[in-house]
């Protein structure tokens, strides 16, 4: 939400909040109901696309969690509970090799 990156002040800030979780706990809702469907598949791309779900939706979990502590109830969480990011460690976002500098995309 841009809302909230643009706010010009935190008590505005915090008010967009809930309606942003609200929104994420709807996608993360449906992503939750996708998993069950693609229990039994065999096709690798498709138990990928669930194990990557299952991932990205308890990370999701565990972010508005910390969402909620830090911003609307002004706790302090400990950096051990923090995610950092959602795509560390997905296949999918991880360059194939080093950018070096001299490489540009066209």
């Amino acid at each position: 939400m841009l809302a909230i990156r643009n706010a010009k002040n935190m008590e505005t800030r915090k008010s967009l909040y809930p309606e942003l979780l609200k929104i994420t706990q709807k996608v993360v809702g449906y992503a939750g109901n996708v998993i069950p469907l693609l229990q039994k598949t065999t096709l690798s791309h498709l138990v990928a696309l669930r194990d990557d779900l299952k991932r990205i939706v308890s990370l999701t979990h565990r972010v508005m969690d910390q969402t909620a502590r830090r911003v609307l109830h002004g706790e302090e969480v400990p950096a051990e509970e923090k995610v950092v990011s959602l795509f560390e460690g997905c296949v999918l976002y991880q360059q194939a090799r080093p950018y070096n500098g001299s490489d540009v995309p066209q």
